[in-house]
């Protein structure tokens, strides 16, 4: 399961490097905090998601944790904007990388580092026929999200591939309109006060999730100017925020996946961003959040559910980059899936031949002996 409704976002900024420059302090400084969004302007924009489960003690036996890792990347480009003030964005996937832990092992694939598809999975069934399709988000003068196209193609081409694979049945969530619309839409909008303040001020801020497996849930944001510097020539600010995740009374149900219902118990999140003032948009974010469900679960004729808790951490970075520096970073990936696959195949012709060499040998020793001569 996707499991981007249990955090607000994260990110790394283009302009990385200044942070290890002395910051100078500009008090009493202001900051106009409402996004540039300029018809033309584009960049990559690459989602990094550390999740950890943990399923509690229950029917299916101890507590038991796992971890996992997606990237989503995107080319984002601003076509045009509205004379009320709105803008039309186009996101273009170019970056899926989906990375769980298994008895085996680590499994997992990225299009970055095997763009040529050699690596057959079922993750390498969600993640190429994203590749290259874009969808539209069309944003109000506040950056509200007030309508999404596209989703529905992505979607059935993910579909064909990937169709009953037990991975993409708990994915489905991520490829809606309304996830899109809330990742990469008002959730990122959540932090922008939409005026000009100074250190010290603060603002709240409520934004609506459609969650297609628990419901609606509400992320209430509660943000604070903290400082306004410059770095490396560039004025930024900084933002502190922290919230809670609830379920209004109002709240759209959820629907059951794999015969599991999940209701949401409690969820809260804490973060820091980076404001360019240059550029108009937040370049650095960073955030941690939990969350806590109650699952119940029916199997085959019995009648009672079984019932167990099931709790979510996630560590989430997004990183901005110009297209010429995702240009060399995805060669660089490749370059590196090359070398990869490569040690892979030793790997496995170096095991395949100890075992055929061990067979060879107890096949050897469980023959009879030879009758010596004479006898």
């Amino acid at each position: 399961m996707s499991h981007r409704h249990t955090t607000c976002g994260a990110a790394l900024a283009l302009v990385a490097f200044f942070y290890a420059m002395p910051a100078i302090c500009l008090a009493g400084e202001t900051v106009d905090l409402r996004p540039k969004l300029e018809p033309g302007s584009t960049y990559y924009m690459e989602m990094v998601r550390d999740n950890e489960q943990t399923r509690g003690e229950g029917p299916f036996g101890p507590a038991r944790t796992s971890k996992s890792q997606q990237i989503r990347g995107f080319m984002r480009k601003i076509e045009s904007r509205s004379p009320d003030g709105g803008a039309r964005a186009v996101f273009t996937y170019d970056r899926a990388k989906m990375e769980q832990e298994s008895f085996r092992g680590p499994v997992g694939f990225d299009t970055d580092k095997d763009p040529g598809g050699e690596t057959p999975n079922p993750m390498a069934n969600i993640g190429r026929p994203m590749m290259g399709k874009s969808f539209t988000l069309y944003l109000d003068k506040t950056g509200h999200v007030t309508s999404v196209t596209g989703m529905e193609e992505i979607y059935e081409a993910i579909e064909e591939l990937a169709a009953g694979a037990f991975i993409f049945e708990g994915m489905q969530d991520e490829f809606t309109a309304e996830a899109v619309s809330f990742v990469l839409g008002d959730d990122r909008m959540a932090l922008y006060p939409l005026k000009t303040v100074s250190t010290g001020d603060t603002w709240t801020k409520t934004v609506r999730f459609e969650n297609m497996y628990m419901g609606s849930l509400d992320f209430k944001y509660k943000c604070s100017l903290v400082s306004v510097s410059e770095v490396g020539g560039r004025k930024v600010a900084e933002v502190a925020y922290k919230g809670s995740i609830t379920q209004p009374d109002d709240a759209k149900p959820g629907i059951r996946v794999f015969n599991m219902k999940m209701d949401f118990e409690s969820g809260s999140f804490t973060g820091t961003a980076t404001f360019d003032v240059q550029r108009g948009h937040f370049t650095k974010q960073v955030t941690n959040s939990e969350m806590a469900t109650n699952a119940s679960m029916v199997l085959g004729s019995i009648d009672k559910p079984m019932a167990f808790k099931q709790s979510y951490k996630v560590a989430e970075t997004i990183r901005f980059m110009s297209p010429a520096a995702r240009a060399k970073q995805k060669a660089e990936n490749e370059k590196l899936g090359v070398t990869e696959r490569a040690e892979a195949e030793k790997a496995a012709a170096e095991a395949k031949a100890k075992a055929e060499a061990e067979k060879a040998e107890a096949e050897a020793k469980a023959k009879p002996d030879a009758p010596s001569e004479g006898e």
